[in-house]
């Protein structure tokens, strides 16, 4: 992931005619859905500004200061929330922001106090109100940030039809029988005994705990040595995939 970053503004260094300290600047920025605790990932608040309360064409300023008094990424979002008013502020917790305390700053110039009456036009410069908030910053907590879509996501349906065959046995067994195939047996010293079928032959699930009966095997032998091809009967005891099961001793 690119980290994207943003410059530091001081906002926690400016000394303002009004230091908002309510919970969430009802007065003046509107703030809600603020997290207590940001963690990995993408975070959002909303801030919706009261009417009249602010400078006209004048700047709203945000900072995000961590632990160590970095700036944290933060964005503004085109999406308004679903009041239709509030707009998505985007804050940005990457795998190296430190953890622990950090600092929201919401600034501006107010044209009024909290009251509603008016400031003097001489202290309406520059910036003259400021809210914060302390949260905590948990990078390697879970995000369970709401998702906003800037559009509406959609999804197609379509109709499949493909054969099923659901196989029911309510007692008794079943036999799978190969005409022709392959089957190396291998057994060491200490070592559990296997056998690799080659040729066609498959294992499937359901034959664990079955039994593997080789009727006819035709051997490959050494020149002037003879042999009687006997039946060769295992119980399968473990199916490691379509070509390998593990069997019993002999």
């Amino acid at each position: 992931m690119i980290e994207k970053k943003v410059s530091y503004l001081g906002l926690d260094k400016i000394s303002t005619l009004i230091d908002d300290s309510s919970p969430n600047s009802l007065s003046y920025f509107r703030v809600k859905d603020v997290p207590d605790v940001l963690t990995g990932g993408k975070n959002l608040f909303k801030i919706r500004l009261r009417p009249g309360a602010f400078k006209i064409g004048s700047d709203i300023y945000i900072e995000i200061l961590d632990y160590n008094g970095n700036p944290i990424y933060y964005e503004y979002s085109d999406i308004l929330d679903k009041d239709g008013e509030s707009r998505i502020v985007s804050m940005w917790v990457y795998g190296d922001t430190p953890p622990g305390d950090a600092t929201i700053y919401i600034a501006g110039t107010a044209i009024s106090y909290p009251d509603g009456s008016p400031i003097p036009s001489d202290q309406q410069e520059g910036v003259n109100v400021k809210w914060n908030k302390l949260v905590t910053v948990a990078p390697d907590k879970r995000n369970d940030s709401e998702i906003n879509f800037s559009t509406y996501p959609t999804a197609s349906i379509t109709e499949k039809i493909v054969p099923y065959l659901n196989r029911s046995f309510t007692e008794g067994s079943r036999d799978q029988e190969y005409t022709v195939g392959k089957v190396d047996y291998q057994i060491r010293l200490d070592k559990t005994p296997f056998v690799r079928l080659s040729g066609g032959a498959k294992f499937t699930s359901s034959m664990e705990g079955g039994t593997l009966v080789v009727s006819s095997p035709s051997d490959t032998k050494p020149s002037g040595i003879n042999l009687s091809n006997t039946e060769y009967r295992t119980k399968i005891k473990k199916i490691l995939s379509e070509e390998t099961a593990i069997v019993d001793r002999p």
